[in-house]
């Protein structure tokens, strides 16, 4: 008996001692194919595996395989770098598989979303049973997840990807979280599901762009639907104030939620119920719709979008207490909202908002029908109700430009009150303007950036008078001056009205008077001034390379003609060039009414002579060199003209700086001679006495000294009847005109004669001050 029971006891513990120390002697790679068709025969499908195999039996039985492929030859198979299982010994021994711990490393897996929306495992269906397969504790490292959409030929990435959570079943019940990266963001996610009775699944999700602030939340049922799952339930989408990066800098966000009930299939994605909230509580704005998401053809959003009101100034407030222009408000927008305006997928969207607050005005009846392929926006159709009385409707595409937003479209514009809309534009008050008499209406293509705004084949009437051609305007930058161009046609225009138009966009402040103008007019007959002219041509730039003339030309201006051409180059140190001008006054009533009206308070008297005059004729042509003697800049003006039987020239000089044109040195030498000297007493406002001739006469005139301070001027008047002689100082543009001291002498016996009294011989002095 002790023979038998010693011999049982040492066989236990020979049993026990090989357990513990075979595997350690036993070459399990020689087993591989015993391996391989216990896995295949598991898992449906052909198993290898290409590396070391390792199992323990003690102190718990493990295993573990290097290099696994899973599927068929030729196919993308499933594979992992190394997979490790620990088994649960009291399962084991109730005859069921779970394992306790599921190492896996390495592994790589393609999904492909087919044409009809069907979710393909590359090697095709497992053959097990879920059900029957568990762990306790799943951890997944350095996992690498490819997605592919055939139908748009769409591929995603999903590398570092990694998981730890609990498995109770490969059929629907798990927990877990961890991360992955698609190019260089990185996102985190958590996940949960619980098998309800009927086979469905009861999900909870959670997804983290992390960089960026953007979460998505999710939370309803799996269930299956002809062989393909389905979702309905709830999710939130959403942006956080603020993040702080891997570096540790903090970064700001305009938050946003977007909240939605949500039925997802293999083929699309139904939103039903959407709120969507852009902006903290206290001043966020708030619309609602719904959307749908398609996925089999190709991916692409249709959503629609709706408020009763919105207003925009409060978002944008918090950055300023500055009103902005309404280009600058929605520029912030768009920065504002970053993601949002740039999907990865196409998406239609509609918009209605009844009132909408921008930059200090209310917009009316806003409607927007918008779609993007991912870089840039479309505005299939925008129309709104503007302030002045103004419909706005706009065609074309919206996007990011190298500084700032960037619109080229189509825009037609009906104002009642111009005045009200530019001021408007401009982000000043209209409240208290009293309105611009004229209507406008613009349509054509139209470039809108930071940078500039220009709008080709133009068709506008501005008081029901047509306007053809392009427009331009180049906001000035650094160095770089405001820019005009443009190039317009004209059956009939008031010059008055446009003008006024201009009038207003300059004197607001945002827009600065243009230092670089290119223009090219033809108009047929135009009203300037309340006068009228006819037949207008105008072909000139003037920039940092000169002044260019190509023609200036106007067939009648109340009554006048003239014709100008020439060119001013200032690309070298001192500016050369000619001009050349030529005026037919036939009537120059004209002339004098736009003196009048336009000229400053020191030309008036100006406006007086041509009144005398009646009619001239004149040539005028003005060269611009250097001084031989000091090589600086040199203005010569040479004008010769006739009036009736007066005969006038003048010869001009103007030497300085090109740059400060009033600080420069001018010298005038003016001739004038009449058959009749009685023309000079005319043009003076001076009538002679009765039964006294005059005869002929002449005056020469001399100005020399700085434009803007007190100059010499000399003079000299001889007739048959009186002989005058001037000389003093003069300053020609002050606050009240003209203005000036002289020395005036005159002969006494011609005085006297003229006076018909006795004066004596010799000459009579006096001082003499003149204003205005």
């Amino acid at each position: 008996m002790q023979t038998t029971l010693l011999g049982l006891a040492i066989a236990v513990i020979l049993a026990l001692l090989s357990a513990l120390v075979g595997p350690l002697f036993v070459d399990w790679n020689d087993y591989r194919a015993e391996f391989e068709r216990e896995a295949s025969r598991l898992v449906g499908l052909p198993v290898r595996v290409s590396g070391a195999i390792d199992l323990r039996l003690l102190p718990t039985p493990s295993l573990q395989l290097n290099g696994v492929r899973i599927g068929k030859p030729g196919d993308d198979a499933l594979q992992a770098r190394t997979l490790g299982i620990e088994i649960a010994l009291g399962a084991l021994a109730r005859g069921e598989l779970r394992a306790s711990q599921v190492a896996l490393g390495g592994p790589q897996l393609t999904l492909v979303m087919a044409k009809d929306g069907r979710i393909e495992l590359p090697a095709g269906a497992f053959g097990f049973d879920g059900t029957t397969l568990a762990a306790d504790h799943l951890n997944v490292e350095d996992a690498r997840l490819i997605l592919v959409h055939a139908a748009s030929g769409g591929r995603h990435v999903l590398d570092k990807l990694w998981f730890r959570g609990d498995v109770r079943s490969l059929a629907g019940s798990f927990r877990g979280e961890g991360a992955f990266v698609v190019g260089a963001e990185l996102f985190g996610y958590r996940v949960s599901a619980a098998r309800q009775g009927g086979g469905d699944i009861k999900a909870r999700f959670s997804l983290d762009r992390v960089e960026r602030a953007l979460s998505v939340e999710g939370d309803g049922v799996v269930a299956w639907e002809a062989d393909a799952p389905k979702f309905e339930g709830a999710v939130t989408f959403s942006r956080a104030a603020g993040t702080v990066l891997a570096g540790g800098r903090a970064v700001a966000h305009e938050p946003w939620r977007l909240t939605s009930r949500l039925t997802a299939r293999s083929v699309a994605v139904q939103f039903e119920q959407i709120e969507f909230q852009y902006g903290a509580d206290e001043r966020a704005l708030k619309l609602g719709g719904r959307a749908d998401l398609a996925l089999q053809d190709r991916i692409r959003l249709d959503g629609a979008l709706s408020a009763p009101q919105l207003d925009l100034d409060r978002l944008v407030a918090t950055q300023g207490s500055a009103r902005r222009t309404p280009y600058q408000a929605v520029v912030m927008m768009a920065e504002s909202f970053g993601e949002v305006l740039r999907p990865p997928f196409p998406v239609r969207l509609t918009v209605g908002i009844d009132s909408m607050t921008l930059s200090g005005s209310p917009l009316q009846a806003f409607h927007g029908d918008l779609s993007t392929d991912g870089a840039a926006w479309r505005l299939d159709r925008m129309a709104f109700r503007a302030p002045g009385l103004t419909e706005v409707a706009l065609t074309g595409r919206a996007g990011a430009a190298a500084t700032a937003l960037r619109f080229d479209g189509t825009a037609d514009v009906n104002s009642a009150n111009p005045r009200q809309l530019l001021a408007w534009l401009e982000g000043r008050d209209f409240s208290g303007e009293a309105g611009f008499a004229k209507t406008l209406h613009l349509n054509g293509s139209v470039t809108l950036s930071g940078t500039a705004v220009a709008v080709e084949r133009l068709k506008a009437e501005i008081d029901r008078k047509a306007l053809t051609g392009r427009l331009a305007y180049v906001w000035p930058a650094g160095e770089r001056k405001a820019r005009l161009e443009a190039a317009l046609t004209a059956a009939e225009l008031d010059l008055d009205a446009l003008l006024e138009f201009g009038k207003v966009a300059y004197g607001g402040g945002r827009m600065e008077r243009p230092g670089e103008i290119a223009l090219a007019l033809e108009i047929g007959r135009a009203r300037f001034g309340g006068i009228e002219a006819q037949n207008a041509q105008v072909r000139l730039t003037y920039d940092q390379s000169g002044l260019a003339v190509q023609r200036l030309s106007l067939a009648d201006l109340g009554g006048a003609s003239l014709e100008a051409s020439g060119r001013i180059d200032m690309t070298s140190q001192v500016p050369r060039g000619n001009i050349a001008l030529d005026f037919d006054g036939r009537d120059l009533s004209g002339l004098s009414a736009l003196v009048a009206r336009f000229a400053p308070a020191g030309a008036q008297p100006i406006r007086r002579v041509l009144d005398r005059l009646g009619s001239a004729r004149l040539k005028a042509h003005l060269d611009v060199g250097e001084v031989a003697a000091t090589g600086g800049p040199h203005s010569r003006l040479a004008l010769e003209g006739r009036s009736a039987g007066l005969r006038f020239s003048l010869t001009g000089g103007l030497t300085g700086s090109g740059t400060d044109l009033w600080g420069n040195r001018v010298s005038l030498d003016v001739q004038a001679d009449a058959d009749d000297g009685a023309q000079f007493f005319a043009l003076a406002g001076l009538a002679l006495p009765g039964g006294h001739s005059a005869g002929a006469g002449r005056v020469s005139v001399t100005i020399d000294g700085p434009l803007d301070g007190e100059m010499r001027l000399r003079g000299n008047a001889v007739s048959s009847l009186l002989e005058v002689k001037t000389d003093g100082r003069v300053r020609l543009f002050t606050e009240n005109g003209l203005a000036g001291t002289f020395d005036v002498s005159v002969d006494k016996a011609a005085f006297g004669a003229l006076l018909g009294i006795p004066a004596g011989d010799g000459t009579m002095s006096a001082k003499m001050s003149v204003s205005g």
